[in-house]
């Protein structure tokens, strides 16, 4: 019996994601795309595949107990697949233009090429316009699923990941396709024979080079596998090898690998079988095949099977007597179930087959996919489904009536989607009339999506507002139901509710006392305040309801609870409420106090601040998040949010000036303002007392900041500022005056071109700065001296600054830092040359600095990683680096330097700690030598682009290096080619080679 056992791990969704971020950030594919203009979506791709990669694995952890997030996790795995699918489409036409440019009319072609030629590389530009066409709208649509998946992840509260530099450096390696032989069973003799077929020469007469030629010399070959034996006769020039099916032997093995982690069954006399193997327990998955293939009918002997199953292919299961039995009844251990049939091609031919999987009592969890059939089998709401907990129906598209879900008395998630025959929910979906028994009586978690037809859902006992269906009725989600219009108006337990991508929910009355959180997403004529009884309501999210001018008549029934609010994409809000009247009293409110003093630079001093009493918006609220809403002019100043702790305002093009009140008369801890073009002017009060992160970014307008945000002499208030980020503000051009708060850990400055960010008027004597990033600022020619006050700095980042020229004279006495990254800094002449005085710092980076010469004083003693790019004036290594008094070093990475020609050179001694080297962009190297014999703990050598590189040592690399990878230089390439190589023999026991050709 064939069967196939396999589970696809949720971090699949990570490879993925991260994969499709690499690829498309390719140098080749990158010039491709933007001869299509398609550049700029990709662009988007890259930096929304980014912001989900980093939730990733938190989500992956909740999924365990969330409901939502692993259906989120669902539709990012589909997401995945579809850009997958696109980025190999759009490689393949890469490739094929590129094949056309550099395609040889003169040279003689084989059959192959001709083939090639008129099937695949036709360059029809008629054709080439239409693939753009049609490529541009599909990346559009699926940009679209993408930052709706982002908009999702903003309601879940995950964690974002931020991981630190070791892990960054692991990953720069490349990765390995090299299969694990020891769990590859039964082709030993296929595996000679193509082996064979590639290595012997083709002597067909057509053809010089075996199969086809793309890429390097005679001798080549092409390995091509195909179920389709016309491709194979058209595409083979040295023949062709038919595969047989394995031995019942090499199945079992095969099978004992996946199912035990073994080789074989010893130690596990139980599951040593015979035959059918009937006493097989686990089994998850099974595909049913037709012409031979393994059948449904071989699952009825399988008595003992547990835990879960999922039968694919049930399409090829036909009406004969292997559907006429019960087959799944009998199997009292199984809990989990999932039927699927293919997406085309099944109508009602699959009820017999649907009929005869009715399972034991026991199961707890079934999920059902693509049924074509019109309606359910008869034991579907009956009996067998009693301990049902989790129930999943997905496209069933012919259905029109959903069954008696109502009925199960243990049912407490149901989700159904793409079921687009139903249009209404009506009586017999409650389980019709039982007049005792009351409707899903323990459901919790109900979901509705992509019911693109579903117009009506009827709810028995919402005029009297008894406790009748839903009663446990914890979480409602609905998405993308465009024709439906009304929602249950009585939902007593209801915490969550989602509503999105349903745009005739009319704007009907509905009573909620128990709701805590309310999404309402795509659904303009859906206003929340219409909704009446929330008061327990503590989390309000908006987004895309463009009739949406500011929060109506109503808001104020949220003012006990209400803690936060986040509105996007709200392109005609222009306040955040609505104005208040003149006629309203006014009362007194004692300033904010911070350990019993208050902010010196308040207007109103130690005096009582009047406010208007009768308010719009919710006192309670800490969590503020508005963004997108392109004609938000301005916040109320008559009325503030004393409980603010956390504030975020981003893409506000008209946004001119913040309130008062946001900086003096609440407790923000964070607050980021991003994107905000026209605002110039922060206000000149202090900032927010407990303020702990500010950041603020593409405010491109903005020329002063708070003079609160310093310190100076005769400040009597405390600051709290940890984190101060600003970015991309190119007019703003200095600090206030003053100094930076004592409790400051982390200053990012990029993209302020005019800003001074390090100097001596800004830093504190007891500073606490731990991080400082500096990119692009053209105000930064020297280090000030003042830097040695920070003794608490642990990592130091330059980046981009034109203009940097000296570190101070004295040195960098920093005892704590550990990373130092200097980049891009063109006119850096030379490094500290106390640079040795820094016995902390483990990761030092110098880059595209090509005016900068070596320390006289040497390298810093106790570095794990050094990686030295692009820095002409830093000549080829010697003594005078002194790598070798480096005992600590693991990692080298050296790129870009002309002047070396062979590595290591006799006088350039290693330090014998390497685990890793990455060399590439040396021009003129041509061999590699005995010296790297000297490195027993080496375990991975990258080389790349190194055009005239010919020799390798002739004693041989390390017994102890597991990765040679080697990418880019020519004239290895053959030299190093499997078995017939030159240097092979001295390579051949490495686990891991890599021998890649220039890039297409």
């Amino acid at each position: 019996m064939e069967v196939l056992v396999a589970s696809l791990g949720d971090t699949v969704v990570s490879a993925l994601f991260r994969s499709l971020v690499d690829f498309i950030s390719s140098t080749h594919f990158l010039k491709f795309a933007h001869k299509d203009k398609i550049s700029s979506e990709l662009e988007k791709w890259k930096r929304l595949l980014l912001n989900i990669n980093a939730s990733l694995e938190d989500a992956e952890e909740k999924q365990i107990t969330s409901r939502s997030v692993k259906l989120w996790l669902s539709e990012l795995r589909d997401i995945a697949y579809d850009a997958d699918d696109i980025i190999d489409e759009l490689a393949t036409e890469a490739r094929r233009r590129q094949m056309m440019e550099e395609q040889d009319p003169s040279s003689p072609t084989s059959k192959v090429k001709r083939y090639i030629s008129s099937c695949c590389l036709s360059c029809n530009p008629s054709k080439t316009v239409q693939f753009s066409i049609r490529m541009e709208s599909r990346l559009k649509g699926l940009t679209v699923r993408l930052e709706e998946a982002v908009a999702r992840k903003s309601y879940l509260s995950l964690v974002e990941n931020d991981r630190g530099r070791d892990e960054r450096m692991r990953e720069r390696l490349r990765t390995s396709s090299l299969v694990d032989e020891s769990h590859v069973y039964g082709r030993e003799r296929d595996k000679e024979a193509v082996l064979d077929l590639l290595m012997n020469d083709c002597d067909d007469g057509v053809a010089d080079i075996g199969v086809v030629s793309i890429v390097g010399e005679a001798g080549s070959r092409i390995l091509v596998t195909t179920r389709n034996e016309g491709v194979a006769s058209i595409m083979a020039t040295c023949g062709t090898y038919h595969l047989k099916e394995l031995t019942n032997d090499d199945c079992l093995s095969l099978f004992a690998r996946h199912a035990l982690g073994t080789s074989d069954f010893e130690g596990h006399l139980n599951l040593k079988v015979v035959g059918k193997m009937k006493n097989l327990q686990v089994l998850s998955k099974f595909i049913v095949q037709k012409d031979g293939g393994p059948n449904i009918g071989e699952l009825k002997g399988l008595l003992y099977l547990r835990k879960e199953l999922s039968i694919r292919g049930l399409e090829n299961a036909v009406d004969t007597r292997d559907t006429r039995e019960c087959i799944l009844k009998d199997k009292q251990g199984l809990e989990s179930l999932e039927l699927q049939w293919s997406d085309v091609g099944n109508g009602e031919k699959v009820m017999p087959v649907f009929s005869m999987l009715q399972p034991h009592e026991n199961l707890k969890k079934i999920r059902i996919t693509f049924y074509g059939g019109t309606k359910f089998p008869s034991w579907f709401s009956g009996p067998s489904l009693a301990n049902i907990v989790d129930m999943n129906l997905s496209n069933c598209r012919n259905i029109k009536s959903l069954p008696a879900l109502g009925r199960l008395p243990s049912l407490k998630m149901l989700s159904i989607e793409g079921m687009n025959g139903v249009k209404k929910l009506d009586f017999e979906f409650y389980g019709g009339s039982i007049p005792t028994f009351k409707p899903f009586p323990v459901l919790e978690v109900l979901q509705f999506q992509n019911m693109l037809e579903w117009e009506y859902w009827y709810y028995p006992n919402e005029a009297d507002k008894v406790d009748g269906a839903f009663s446990s009725l914890c979480e409602v989600m609905i998405c993308n139901c465009p024709k439906l219009q009304h929602l249950p108006r009585f939902l007593p337990s209801l915490l969550k509710l989602a509503v999105k991508g349903c745009p005739n929910m009319a704007d009907s009355v509905m009573s909620f006392p128990s709701l805590q959180e309310l999404n309402i997403e795509n659904c303009n004529k859906m206003v929340p305040m219409r909704m009446v009884d929330l008061t327990s309501l503590t989390t309000l999210r908006v987004r895309n309801l463009p009739d949406l001018t500011c929060l109506p008549d109503g808001f104020e029934q949220l003012s006990g609870a209400l803690q936060h609010l986040f509105i996007s994409n709200c392109t005609g809000l222009t306040s955040l409420w609505q104005k208040v009247t003149e006629c309203e009293d006014v009362v007194s409110v004692e300033p904010v106090k911070i350990n019993g003093s208050s902010p010196s630079s308040s207007p109103a001093g130690n005096e009582k601040i009047q406010v208007h009493n009768k308010t719009r918006f919710p006192v309670s609220l800490e969590q503020l998040h508005i963004e997108s809403c392109p004609k938000l002019v301005s916040f109320s100043e008559t009325s503030f949010l004393s409980r603010l702790r956390h504030l975020k305002l981003r893409d506000c093009l008209v946004l001119k000036k913040l309130p008062i009140w946001v900086m003096s008369r609440c407790l923000l801890e964070d607050f980021e303002i991003e994107e905000c073009p026209l605002l110039e002017h922060f206000p000149r009060e202090s900032l927010p007392p407990k303020l702990k992160r500010l950041k603020i970014q593409g405010c491109i307008n903005l020329c002063s900041l708070s003079e609160g945000l310093m310190q100076a002499d005769n400040n009597k208030y405390t600051s709290y500022l940890e984190k101060l980020e600003i970015i991309g503000c190119p007019s703003l051009d200095n600090f206030p005056e003053g100094k930076l708060p004592t409790t400051l850990k982390v200053l990012k400055i990029w993209d302020c071109l005019k800003l001074e960010p390090l100097s001596d008027r800004i830093f504190p004597n007891n500073s606490s700065l731990e991080y400082i990033d500096i990119w692009k600022v053209s105000t930064l020619v020297c280090f000030p001296e003042s830097l040695y006050k920070l003794m608490s700095l642990v990592e130091l980042n330059i980046n981009d600054c034109q203009h940097l020229k000296f570190f101070p004279e004295i040195g960098l006495p920093l005892p704590n830092l550990s990373t130092l990254n200097i980049c891009n800094c063109v006119e850096l002449k030379s490094l500290s040359d106390q640079m040795s005085n820094l016995t902390s710092l483990k990761h030092l980076t110098i880059c595209d600095c090509p005016s900068l010469s070596f320390p006289r004083g040497g390298l810093p003693p106790n570095l794990l990683s050094l990686e030295i790019w692009y820095c002409k004036e830093l000549t080829k290594p010697d003594s005078e680096w002194n790598l070798h008094t480096l005992i600590s070093l693991q990692d080298l990475s050296i790129a870009g330097g002309p002047e070396i020609v062979s590595f290591p050179d006799e006088k350039f001694l290693l330090p014998t700690t390497l685990v890793s080297i990455y060399i590439a962009k040396l021009q003129n190297l041509e061999s590699l030598t005995k010296g790297l014999q000297n490195l027993p703990s080496l375990e991975e050598l990258e080389v790349a682009d190194c055009p005239k590189l010919r020799r390798l040592p002739g004693e041989g690399l390390p017994a102890t290096l597991g990765r040679l990878c080697i990418r880019n230089c020519p004239l290895l390439e053959n030299l190093c080619s499997r078995n017939k190589g030159k240097y092979w023999p001295l390579i051949a026991h490495i686990p891991c080679v890599e021998i890649e050709a220039t890039d297409i």
